[in-house]
């Protein structure tokens, strides 16, 4: 992710990710037996099966390899398109150490997806949500001078809270809350923010949904910067305090950030 948030889950990532499974990962997915002539029923089948383990980053780059494959077979097929994009994003924050070459490769998958949905509609809330995400991570491996997208994270911001400023619990709030961080001195200066809006916004996705932890583990990495060590240490507690089953369709992400706070709570 951006700023402060990378450099946490780079320094957790000894231990948190499963370094043999990463040496050979991209090895596996991208020059294994090609599926492009299975059926579209069984890409489906198979891509839902790999995005349903994605614990493991092999398999979601192999749900990446799927979903793509079955997106060209359904040029209107919507919802492949939004969970192909959506692995994308879940790629480079399971490995945000991966290479850079390799986040944009992956990100310019999303990317496309999503900008295939709005050729046909623009307004498309998740569509733009995405498009905001993958576009965010691939301006961290190319540089954030490179080009930030903040049109486009306008944009989706507004089509996200005219449908559903809960949607991805409240990831709106998450976004605009890393971006502060990363761009302190430019936002600071110009717009007036700093550390405590982040802290606020962090505030409004955990009040949407209190057991998302990603949510919970970047409050309170913002409490830490702010030198608030009680509530940083209180955020990470709640993560490492979680059963797997807390949020069940966020099973993978959740033991992500319990992990990454069972170890940034022992540099306190």
């Amino acid at each position: 992710m951006f700023g402060e948030a990378r450099r946490m889950r780079g320094e957790c990532k000894e231990t948190v990710m499963r370094k043999p499974i990463l040496r050979w990962s991209w090895a596996l997915v991208f020059f294994m037996v090609p599926f492009s002539g299975r059926s579209a029923d069984d890409l489906r089948t198979r891509a839902d099966a790999a995005w349903a383990a994605r614990e493991t980053p092999a398999q979601t780059l192999l749900a990446i390899q799927l979903y793509e494959q079955l997106a060209a077979k359904n040029p209107a097929d919507k919802a492949v398109r939004i969970r192909l994009a959506q692995a994308a994003s879940w790629a480079f924050e399971q490995d945000p150490k991966m290479g850079n070459d390799k986040v944009v490769q992956i990100m310019d998958k999303g990317i496309k997806a999503c900008k295939e949905i709005l050729a046909q509609n623009e307004d498309d809330p998740e569509a733009n949500y995405w498009l905001m995400w993958d576009m965010a991570g691939r301006t961290l491996a190319r540089g954030v001078f490179s080009g930030f997208a903040f049109k486009e994270a306008l944009v989706a911001t507004i089509m996200v809270a005219k449908s559903d400023i809960g949607y991805q619990y409240g990831g709106v709030y998450c976004y605009w809350a890393i971006v502060i961080n990363t761009l302190p001195n430019l936002l600071g200066r110009f717009f007036h923010f700093s550390n405590d809006d982040a802290v606020w916004l962090y505030q409004r996705a955990v009040a949407l949904e209190p057991r998302y932890l990603r949510s919970r583990f970047f409050l309170g990495v913002s409490y830490e910067v702010a030198g608030k060590k009680a509530e940083a240490r209180k955020e990470y507690q709640f993560c490492i305090s979680q059963p797997d089953d807390a949020l069940p369709e966020a099973i993978p992400e959740n033991k992500l950030y319990r992990e990454l706070a069972k170890e940034t709570i022992l540099k306190l």
